[in-house]
């Protein structure tokens, strides 16, 4: 590794790892918080969709059992 390299992976790890101001998360920290919140995201979607296709099923057969499936 040559010595422009390095120092390019030095101000890398400077930049990731050390917090910008002293007492704050490292910018690495808040990547992995702003994933997280990604991927608590999804799960919500998920559990949202999830939960209007229940819906949505318990409303036909409810209408199918008294009678107003359209007949």
């Amino acid at each position: 590794m040559t010595d422009e390299q390095a120092e390019m992976m030095k101000r890398l790890d400077d930049f990731l790892f050390k917090p910008p101001i002293e007492g704050k998360p490292s910018r690495a920290q808040q990547i992995d918080e702003l994933l997280a919140a990604v991927r608590a995201g999804k799960m919500g979607t998920r559990l949202l969709l999830w939960l209007a296709g229940v819906v949505a099923a318990s409303t036909a057969l409810w209408a199918t059992i008294s009678g107003g499936g359209g007949k």
